[in-house]
């Protein structure tokens, strides 16, 4: 962690928020694929059923929705940091926390995946709600210039300007 006279390192904050990310939408998207192969494969045989599709459709619209919350969230959260924080070691913290809040709403869709499949859905579609959580990663991630902005707000804030 920085001290409040130090500056920060914008690069080190991006990496570990997106370390975060990785962790939250690809591991543990994996690590549902892979249950949900082994469930389909040693535990149950299920055979596709129409009386799912209702249900998809409703996740599917869910899941895409998704990507409407995390832009507004995303523009929410990031926007109003500089205004509640007292020092550069907060701002750090704070900003990594959103980005585990933006990071675990995208991590839904697999969620929803997983549920469809559990059902008696198909592996196919499970694999679309996997592929739009890492949509949602890849559009929402924090990006290394918003960084910046939101440190160089934090300072003119701070300053007075």
């Amino acid at each position: 962690m920085a001290s409040p006279n130090e500056p920060l390192d914008i690069d080190k904050v991006h990496m570990k928020a997106t370390y975060w990310g990785i962790v939250l939408d690809f591991f543990v998207s994996a690590v549902l694929l892979a249950l949900g192969l082994l469930i389909r494969s040693k535990v149950a045989q299920f055979l596709p059923t129409e009386s799912l599709k209702p249900l998809l459709a409703i996740l599917l619209a869910a899941s895409l929705g998704e990507l409407a919350v995390l832009y507004f969230l995303k523009r929410k959260l990031f926007t109003s940091i500089t205004s509640q924080l007292p020092n550069l070691v907060s701002l750090e913290q704070c900003f990594v926390r959103y980005s585990i809040v933006l990071f675990s709403i995208a991590l839904v869709p697999s969620v929803y995946g997983f549920v469809y499949l559990l059902l008696g859905g198909s592996m196919d579609w499970f694999l679309v709600f996997v592929a739009i959580t890492l949509l949602c990663f890849m559009l929402f991630k924090p990006k290394t210039k918003e960084i910046e902005k939101l440190f160089q707000q934090y300072h003119r804030a701070g300053s007075g300007l």
